[in-house]
């Protein structure tokens, strides 16, 4: 059972040791995504608010 945390472990290792020098830049990527999501997904709701009206 050892050997399949060390696994993870030793796969993680590499991701550990990239983090530190992307800095911020993960941070600002998801927040930029979540944000354009939310854009789109409110569009969307706008533009089935507006067709809604329309019929």
């Amino acid at each position: 059972m050892d050997a399949v945390f060390y696994g993870i472990g030793d796969a993680c290792q590499v991701l550990f040791d990239i983090m530190p020098h992307l800095g911020n830049i993960p941070n600002g990527l998801i927040v930029t995504s979540i944000l354009a999501l939310f854009l789109i997904w409110t569009s969307r709701l706008v533009q089935y608010h507006n067709a809604d009206e329309n019929e």
